[in-house]
């Protein structure tokens, strides 16, 4: 009878935590579609305020930008970039502590004109880990860890060198 009791407040517990998550997931896609559509209208303040003060990026080359560099790297590329269009999905979720860890796949697609002039098709998809923490009651990104990408342009895929030396 007391391993029935102690089974089923376990249950209890995870079930509580499993439905804790879920809502937590729905409110961090919220947050993602804001941000994505914030993305897409090439409002660099608006992205920025998804960011928390000490926000890392760490891209797959190894490359780490911090708050103030990545903002910058965004305005930049907005500046070559129309129609897009940003999609981010939520593959696993978990909490750490006062953290919410996010396993997503992005995939931002969009008209980018390069250094030669040239309009292209260009499409990104990247598998990421991101860490967000709640502050001053807002949802914000602490950390991007991107695990893999891949870079097509006009459906060609390129690599990290390929793309940096397009349109010279």
């Amino acid at each position: 009878m007391k391993r029935l009791l102690l089974l089923g407040a376990a249950t209890a517990l995870l079930t509580a935590s499993a439905q804790d998550l879920a809502q937590l997931k729905k409110q961090i896609e919220a947050e993602y579609a804001k941000y994505a559509a914030a993305m897409a209208a090439k409002k660099p303040k608006e992205v920025e305020s998804y960011m928390a003060p000490d926000f890392v990026l760490v891209t797959t080359e190894g490359i780490m930008y911090n708050r103030v560099q990545a903002i910058n790297s965004y305005r930049l590329g907005i500046t070559r970039m129309n129609n897009i269009r940003t999609t981010i999905k939520i593959e696993k979720i978990r909490m750490d502590k006062d953290r919410v860890i996010c396993n997503t796949v992005e995939d931002t697609t969009c008209d980018i004109r390069q250094n030669d002039g040239k309009v292209r098709k260009y499409r990104r998809t990247a598998g990421i880990e991101e860490t967000w923490r709640k502050i001053d009651g807002k949802w914000r990104i602490a950390r991007t860890i991107e695990k893999r990408a891949s870079t097509y342009i006009d459906g060609k895929l390129y690599d990290a060198k390929a793309l940096k030396n397009l349109g010279k």
